[in-house]
């Protein structure tokens, strides 16, 4: 087994958010006249891990024990803090569930979701620390490719940096944290999420954020380089990564408009309505002194890992929905490029602070297929249920389940199946063709099977 080494988890351990008062002085020459996408953009655009646009890059796969590892050392010292638990004195089952979902959305999503995450974070860096760039290359912008080697001792290319940056979102555990608002994005504080935003912006001149769909948990990276204020809205200067330098002119801006408060929070994006923003992200590059977040910063996060579950299918010809014992959908994050096939299961959902109780799943048939499905559950008093089936399927037709989580590790947690609905029946209640075809046929499953679960 390869240890990933500190520069693959840029230092996770003890690290957090900078306090803005000890912020390190920009060193980029030209930082004065601040962050320009037209230059300090990348020159190439973001990219799936399975497209070939660059043969030379494969992003770096993970393994499960890997992951484990990861949690079990470089987690132990910002995990006391924050959980109030050290790491070593988390259940197997607990450390085994958290570890899978993270290795299973690295393979899914930071390693192939396109690399919007590393190279928000690739282009902060190059732009305070122009040292940083390849031999000869002024600005980031003038790079065609991610195959272009590194001015750096350890070696690699630019593409591996953003791919280091790109793990990090999960591996680290502040990362990791500073977006659980994900996990129910309806909660999210606006006002306060642009305050942090805009501090860090006049600090150090760039900000990463995440936008976020809060019906399907669709997110994407970019990074905010200026701001102003109008009237009950602040708009939001960005570098998208999906586009290359190229294609932003001078002084042309492309610009969110957040409205805390409104309906619609990001008043003007056509995928994305909300957004987060995490204080912690630039501890991940910091090598300066950094402020540890501890629970007192933004409560006891304890609570999350009371109780966790996950859900996972196998097959890319089945779909997957699943409903808590509360009523609301149990999903998971997901990104713009995501490519499921990267990984040894297909579809997954989780919920952290999960209650307890009968969960809902249902698996509807896209073709003909036999799949597995597996449902987990761990507390911090160990395992709660472990269960798995295998069945066939044909297109249309929806085979449902109740997954029964205990309240503790005392009790037995079970999974057995309810029931088979005909495609028939589901063609009345749904658009079979279209099911599934994206997140938003996912979220209509969602909706049919807690329909279901009041019959």
């Amino acid at each position: 087994m390869t240890k990933m080494g500190r520069r693959r988890f840029l230092a996770s351990v003890g690290a957090g958010a900078v306090g803005l008062a000890a912020a390190p002085a920009v060193a980029a020459a030209d930082a004065e006249e601040g962050f320009d996408p037209s230059v300090h953009g990348f020159g190439f655009r973001n990219w799936r891990g399975s497209e070939r646009a660059y043969p030379g890059h494969d992003h770096r796969k993970l393994a499960d024990e890997e992951v484990r590892e990861c949690v079990r050392l470089d987690w132990r010292g910002p995990f006391a803090d924050l959980f109030g638990t050290p790491v070593a004195r988390l259940p197997d089952a607990l450390v085994g569930l958290v570890a899978s979902q993270i290795r299973v959305a690295a393979a899914q999503l930071s390693s192939t979701d396109g690399h919007c995450y590393g190279m928000t974070f690739a282009a902060q860096e190059f732009f305070e620390d122009p040292n940083a760039l390849p031999d000869s290359v002024e600005h980031a912008a003038e790079l065609r490719t991610p195959e272009v080697p590194v001015a750096r001792d350890e070696g690699g290319t630019v593409g591996t940096r953003i791919d280091e940056y790109q793990s990090t979102q999960l591996l680290d555990v502040h990362s990791w944290l500073g977006r659980r608002r994900m996990l129910r994005p309806k909660e999210i504080d606006h006002a306060a999420e642009l305050a942090a935003l805009t501090a860090t912006v006049d600090a150090f001149g760039t900000a990463g954020v995440t936008l976020v769909d809060t019906a399907t948990r669709l997110s994407h990276q970019v990074l905010v380089y200026d701001y102003a204020e109008r009237g009950n809205a602040t708009l939001l200067d960005v570098y998208n990564p999906n586009v290359p330098a190229s294609s932003y002119r001078p002084r042309y801006r492309r610009r969110l408009k957040v409205i805390p408060g409104a309906d619609r929070p990001l008043a003007n994006h056509a995928e994305f309505d909300s957004l987060v923003f995490n204080r912690w992200d630039r501890a991940i590059r910091a090598d300066a002194d950094v402020t540890a977040p501890r629970r007192t910063d933004d409560g006891d996060f304890s609570h999350l890992l009371e109780r966790a579950v996950r859900f996972t299918v196998s097959s890319p010809n089945v779909g997957l929905s699943v409903v808590a014992p509360d009523g609301t959908a149990v999903g998971r994050n997901r990104a713009e490029m995501m490519d499921r096939s990267r990984s040894d299961v297909y579809g997954t959902r989780y919920r952290y602070d999960a209650p307890a109780g009968d969960y809902r799943v249902s698996v509807v048939g896209k073709r003909a297929a036999t799949y597995e499905l597996t449902a987990e559950a761990a507390g911090l008093d160990g395992s709660l249920l472990d269960g798995a089936v295998t069945a066939d399927i044909a297109p249309g037709e929806v085979r449902e389940y109740v997954a029964s989580v205990p309240e503790s590790a005392d009790e037995e947690g079970s999974l057995r199946e309810r029931g088979s609905i005909s495609p028939a029946r589901v063609r009345r209640a749904v658009d079979v063709p279209n099911l599934l075809a994206g997140a938003a046929g996912g979220a209509a499953l969602s909706a049919y099977a807690l329909r279901r679960r009041r019959e």
